[in-house]
């Protein structure tokens, strides 16, 4: 199975999976094969208010083969509780908690969680 990781997810939380499909042409013709599996990293840090919708647009993509890795960056709020339902309901999310550390170092929490699958 090829596996595509997706870092960006502001684009494709703006225009769905089309946001993809249209990169340069460049994933176009990868995503015809339906054993390429995208993978999304998404870091969480006090956005309750907004990460149900997050969420929502990327499991309800016409796209299937996606996992979501939800990096909770020690929210304070409800956001880790939020991202434990959504990977209790459905099995392509995940959700991984750690303290403080950051933006970049919740991607690289991420990519290294990615790895691990691999």
């Amino acid at each position: 199975m090829k596996n595509i990781l997706w870092n960006d997810w502001r684009n494709v939380y703006k225009e769905g999976i089309n946001a993809i499909y249209g990169h340069k042409g460049i994933i176009n013709s990868i995503l015809k094969d339906s054993d390429v599996k995208i993978s999304f990293i998404v870091a969480v840090f006090n956005i309750e208010v907004f990460v149900s919708e997050c969420i929502e647009s990327l499991i309800h993509q016409t796209y299937k083969n996606i996992e979501i890795i939800l990096i909770d960056d020690g929210s304070t709020d409800n956001s880790g509780k939020i991202c434990n339902q959504y990977a209790s309901k459905d099995s392509r999310v995940r959700t991984i908690h750690q303290k403080n550390m950051g933006l970049s170092e919740a991607r690289n929490t991420g990519c290294v969680m990615l790895q691990v699958i691999i």
